[in-house]
């Protein structure tokens, strides 16, 4: 995948991607969630077998998730626009800039927002979550710029 925003070329596998932010994620929430047991502690073993668990469903459900969500937008240049709105709210850390530009923006693809697994998704990973909103914003970010073309490799 190459990223381009503000003319600069980045090339990235989203596959890599994805299952970076999301690992760093779960990390995140399980840290947040067991404030008292370390993931290296004792219990490594137990630890370790819940988080992998737990990646391994939000990676499969992740993807399905952004599979439809790289389909919304035809437009390259919506799509970079788009991008560089939702990157610069993400970078604030403005979970709810962030919506706003999300929402107002598919606005018109009323289907996609009809879906209860993205609707599950979002409330879930992105509105519910102060811990790790921005790993599943930018995962969202990166995968409207790659669009369907990319959706194929």
């Amino acid at each position: 995948m190459e990223l381009v925003l503000n003319e600069e070329k980045l090339n990235l596998e989203s596959s890599e991607l994805l299952y970076a932010l999301v690992i760093e994620a779960n990390i995140l929430n399980f840290k947040f969630k067991n404030k008292k047991e370390l993931l290296f502690s004792d219990k490594y073993l137990e630890n370790y077998k819940i988080l992998i668990d737990d990646i391994k469903k939000d990676i499969r459900f992740t993807s399905f998730i952004v599979s439809l969500i790289q389909q919304v937008f035809k437009d390259k240049e919506t799509k970079k626009r788009i991008a560089r709105e939702l990157v610069e709210a993400l970078k604030a850390k403005d979970k709810n800039m962030f919506l706003y530009i999300l929402f107002k923006n598919t606005n018109k693809e009323k289907e996609i927002w009809s879906n209860h697994n993205i609707n599950e998704w979002m409330f879930n990973r992105i509105i519910k979550n102060d811990i790790s909103f921005e790993m599943y914003g930018l995962i969202l970010t990166i995968y409207l710029l790659r669009g369907e073309k990319d959706a194929r490799e």
